[in-house]
């Protein structure tokens, strides 16, 4: 009688655990198999114009250039150069918007020779320079093209004051629109070209003797050039 009970218990044990195993199956293998880290996928590439980014750039105006002008029926030659620097920062508040400013330095030098009745004589030449401080902000929104390359239109409002050497000065505020196609060489660096188009809103000025009125307004357009660079905090 002793076998049979034994038996019976021992096939019941083995039936409750094939039942447990088959209710209960083991945990599949970690990826990567054991032993081994699951592979990391690659970050995605953070696009520009996303949210946080800070750009640094300079638009439409850097370079140092110089210049000579032959006389033409007797009237004298002259000669100078210019500096111009125009750095901005832009910031994007969301997917896209950017919110910025800049800062205007010009500085222009003319030489040209003395005259007596209209004649350059022997006592050398004469320089005026002028110097030109504005600053401005702006507002622009990114739109993508491809990976590589975006069109990133601006608008902005822009105040400048320019002294001239001896006296004399003026002021003016001026209207800018402008919409660069940026091709992005790499990650956090971009060179573009675009349209520009610039309006005095108003302009006034003053001689050296005091007097002052309005100044003509000028409207500027063509073609600009920009380079920078972003960062993220």
């Amino acid at each position: 009688m002793r076998k049979p009970i034994s038996l019976a218990l021992v096939l019941g044990l083995v039936t409750t655990a094939t039942l447990a195993e088959a209710q209960y199956p083991p945990p599949p293998p970690p990826p990567g198999g054991y032993g081994y880290g699951a592979p990391m996928a690659p970050a995605p590439r953070l696009r520009f114009g996303s949210p946080g980014q800070l750009v640094i750039s300079s638009d439409a105006n850097l370079g140092l250039t110089g210049e000579t002008t032959g006389g033409v029926n007797g009237s004298p030659s002259t000669s100078g150069w210019n500096l111009t620097v125009l750095p901005a920062a832009d910031y994007f508040v969301i997917q896209g918007l950017s919110i910025g400013g800049f800062v205007d330095f010009t500085h222009t030098e003319v030489s040209s020779p003395n005259l007596t009745n209209g004649v350059p004589n022997d006592t050398g030449s004469t320089s005026v320079s002028t110097n030109t401080f504005g600053i401005g902000a702006r507002v622009g929104y990114n739109l993508p093209i491809t990976d590589w390359i975006s069109v990133w239109p601006k608008l902005g409002l822009g105040f400048s004051d320019t002294g001239v050497s001896g006296g004399g000065s003026s002021n003016r505020w001026t209207l800018f629109v402008y919409a660069p196609f940026l091709y992005h060489l790499a990650s956090h660096f971009f060179v573009g070209l675009g349209p520009l188009l610039t309006a005095d809103l108003a302009a006034s000025g003053s001689d050296n003797a005091g007097h002052s009125g309005d100044a003509p307004k000028v409207v500027t357009y063509g073609l600009a050039f920009t380079v920078g660079g972003w960062m993220t905090p």
